[in-house]
């Protein structure tokens, strides 16, 4: 069990810039948790993340600090930053006459929890501010959008109207025959309208115009993807196919969103190919008319109507990302980040978005993944599949790379064996010539931002990739700021993958040509709490720089460097009911300065926290029902047995194919959640489940406990008749045993014709009755199947 301390600032309080660092003057300064009325407490790492790496004058900053769950920023013209959180909340910083965002109160832009459903892959992904705003003052979103299309005017379908994080309470099943398709959504495309209020820029009452909502999503992943103006004036934004990432998807499972057969699931991205259904948008890219949603002009004239109008490229998979290169005029340049399933990550490209041809770009999924056929699909002789792979007309990857290949570069530094793709940005003229006009991209599981190097063409060269930061906090998305500079929305999460509340950050990629500003640490010797009085030392000698530094110190929590000098300092503190922020700012011999803080808690000491219920014996299949309790109590505070809003709780999927990466599955957020329940996921094995409980004082001091629950495991035996036939599993090739979790849903398949030993032998039946391809469940105690051949007869001699 693991169990670490988190040391809290309450709401209207500031709190330190992540990692307690910052960069005044340049790209620091220090945030405040949320806005009014939403999940407020922010955290400060439990322990330093490791410096990113970055090639030689490049610096990793915190421009915005203290964000919870963010997941995109957009700038206006005048520099206000617009950030959204995964919640359904939309904040915004002011940007001051220095050029930091030091805003001590961020302004609610507005609340849309009511219409999101927040649940694992799903919420409020991408926002985007108009370039013309104010004159044109609308900001534009794109989210999953919780309604069931089967029940429409159940609104929300499933989550509750002001909850932090939603619960599906109808998971899928997982056998075959089971049509539990759980919490069906939508997804929506919107333009909000802002007006100027007292505190800042708000959305207008019924401000809110949706543009687009025909995406039927079951599953909780390749959801909400990007949303963005584009230099034409027309609107682009993606959503994935909302297909399940464990088994080979084609709409097997219940069907709730009406599809033909074989043409549901993953097949939704080929949906414009069909005419057996009403016309659907999942897997596409969108250019559509800002103020009106309707097909913008210059794209493909569809037959089956505006809605397919809509779309110029299909067949993507979960286009999270998108950006436009600069300087391709009046025609614009498409880049999208497309993440793979267990192929393949990829960059496509769409030279004309405006004028695309006769029909949307098609990029293949989920026929083709990378620069193939995707062996899955391929299996499964699906109509739509078999006529791309007879007809052609696939558009390949500008650039692709293994999911679950090695480093992209010597030497880089960078997880590999896992992969998601994760952002899309070319580089400006702030950058030196060998970087300026390259394209960056991020992957959220190797932790790292790469650059493909500009070539000789100005293209980006698919062959000159490497590192630009390596050790990345978390990136979700990538931007460029109102300086020219890269930046990146740091999701937040700790070296476990578990999303900290207020740890998540907008960064920025700065050049420093000459002087680089000093960095700034702090450290307390001992700890920052205790009874009063409390005495505290402070050490700030780990602060770094290329010549010598002066410091000064704020010991008293007024925000003035007034209190002491030298590399360490130290004062008793005899008021045991308010908590001070303490801090140290060190200055180089050019003038150039950084700040570092740190939170004091005299009089005060940390809750208590115990998890009752699973204990980490507790193992799991696929389905299983899995109760959470939770006990606590503070020697300031008392029990918290009647305090159920002391609490919250956040499981996570934790998967380690070679390197380990993190999924957030779902949080319970400090409603109501001493006791809670979840279903466990489907997700390949090896995966555990990271369960996080915390509590919180009523001075915001947190305590998180987390546990890890291991997999049942189940064995799967594949065997032919005779021997030697290439079969297949999901995630496997061949003859064999293979370990799934149990009650996992996987997918079987026999070619229909196989040569063994120089002889051709046709498919008859495999052992369980099931078809030539046809999904399992990897049952408790394993499950065995043979496929039996015939030999075929040759032709008799007349």
């Amino acid at each position: 069990m693991l169990s670490v301390v988190l040391l809290c600032a309450g709401l209207g309080t500031t709190v330190p810039a992540s990692a307690h660092e910052g960069h005044e003057g340049h790209a620091g300064g220090e945030r405040p948790a949320a806005g009014p009325g939403l999940f407020s407490t922010t955290a400060s790492a439990p322990a330093r993340a490791a410096e990113p790496g970055l090639p030689d004058r490049f610096r990793d900053e915190v421009v915005i600090g203290g964000l919870t769950e963010p997941t995109s920023v957009s700038f206006a013209p005048d520099g206000t930053a617009f950030v959204s959180q995964k919640s359904g909340a939309v904040l915004t910083y002011d940007r001051q006459p220095d050029g930091t965002y030091a805003d001590p109160s961020p302004g609610q832009f507005v609340d849309l929890r009511s219409q999101v459903h927040n649940y694992y892959d799903r919420g409020l992904l991408s926002l985007d501010v108009d370039p013309d705003f104010p004159r044109r003052p609308y900001v534009y979103v794109v989210y999953a959008w919780d309604v069931d299309p089967r029940d429409p005017d159940r609104v929300p379908g499933w989550g509750e109207p002001d909850g932090y994080y939603d619960e599906c309470p109808e998971p899928t099943g997982t056998s075959p025959d089971e049509q539990a398709v759980g919490c069906v959504v939508q997804a929506r495309v919107s333009r909000l309208t802002a007006v100027r209020g007292p505190d800042g820029w708000v959305m207008a009452p019924d401000g809110e115009q949706p543009l687009l909502d025909v995406y039927c999503l079951q599953f909780p992943s390749h959801a909400a993807g990007s949303v963005q103006v584009g230099p034409d004036g027309a609107l682009y934004a993606t959503v994935g196919e909302g297909a399940s990432f464990d088994f080979a998807d084609y709409g097997q499972v219940g069907n709730p969103c009406g599809d033909p057969q074989d043409e549901g699931g993953a097949m939704r991205s080929q949906d414009l190919l069909t005419t057996g259904d009403p016309v659907g948008l999942n897997g596409s890219v969108v250019r559509i008319d800002p103020d009106t949603g309707a097909p913008a002009p210059g794209n493909p004239v569809h037959p089956q109507g505006d809605v397919a109008s809509s779309a110029i490229a299909i067949g993507l998979r979960n286009p999270f990302r998108f950006t436009f290169r600069p300087g391709a005029g009046d025609r614009p340049e498409l880049w999208v980040g497309d993440v793979g399933g267990n192929g393949f990550e990829e960059v496509d490209r769409v030279v004309d978005a405006s004028a695309v041809g006769a029909s949307a770009r098609n990029f293949g999924w989920p026929c083709f993944e990378g620069p193939g056929r995707n062996p899955e699909f391929q299996a499964l002789d699906l109509p739509v599949c078999e006529r791309l792979y007879r007809e052609g007309g696939v558009a390949a990857p500008y650039f692709a790379y293994e999911t679950r290949g090695d480093s992209l570069s010597d030497d880089e530094g960078c997880a590999s064996g896992t992969a998601s793709i994760s952002g899309v940005q070319f580089l400006g003229a702030t950058y030196p010539s060998r970087y300026a006009g390259g394209l960056a991209f991020s992957d959220f599981s190797r932790q790292c931002v790469f650059v493909l190097l500009p070539g000789a063409d100005g293209l980006p060269d698919p062959d000159r990739v490497e590192p630009l930061v390596t050790g990345a906090r978390s990136p979700v998305d990538l931007t460029t700021g109102p300086d020219g500079d890269l930046y990146y929305v740091s999701y937040g999460t700790d070296e476990r993958g578990f999303p900290l509340p207020g740890n998540g950050a907008i960064r920025r990629v700065h050049h420093y040509p000459g002087n680089l500003p000093p960095t700034a640490r702090l450290e307390v010797e001992g700890e920052p709490y205790g009874d009063a009085p409390l005495e505290v030392s402070l050490d700030a000698s780990g602060s770094r720089d290329e010549g010598s530094m002066t410091y000064a110190w704020d010991l008293d929590g007024d925000g003035v460097y007034d209190d002491a000098t030298g590399p360490r300092a130290g004062r008793t503190y005899t008021d045991g009911d308010t908590n001070v922020l303490v801090g140290v700012r060190v200055t180089d011999e050019d003038g150039a300065t950084s700040t570092a803080q740190q939170w004091l808690y005299p009089g005060n000491t940390p809750p208590t926290l115990t998890i009752e219920k699973p204990t980490d014996t507790t193992t799991f299949a696929v389905g299983d029902q899995i109760d959470l309790v939770a006990s606590g109590s503070d020697a300031e505070d008392g029990s918290y047995a009647s305090r159920a809003d002391k609490f919250s709780w956040t499981v996570s999927v934790r998967h380690c194919p070679s390197v380990c990466h993190t999924h957030p599955f779902t949080t319970f957020q400090y409603q109501n959640v001493v006791e809670g329940r979840f279903f466990a996921p489907d997700h390949e094995y090896k995966s555990t489940i990271l369960l996080t409980a915390s509590v919180i004082d009523d001075r915001n001091m947190t305590v998180f406990e987390s546990i890890e629950l291991q997999p049942r495991p189940s064995e799967v035996t594949l065997s032919s008749k005779p021997r030697g036939a290439r079969l297949k599993a999901t995630g496997h090739v061949g003859e064999g045993t293979y370990t799934y979790i149990e009650n996992s849903r996987l997918t079987v398949s026999a070619p229909k014709r196989q040569k063994i030993r120089g002889k051709v032998w046709l498919f008859e039946r495999w052992s369980d009755g099931g078809a030539r391809t046809h999904e399992v469940v990897a049952a408790q105690g394993g499950v065995d199947l043979r496929a039996v051949y015939r030999a075929k007869k040759g032709k008799r001699k007349r």
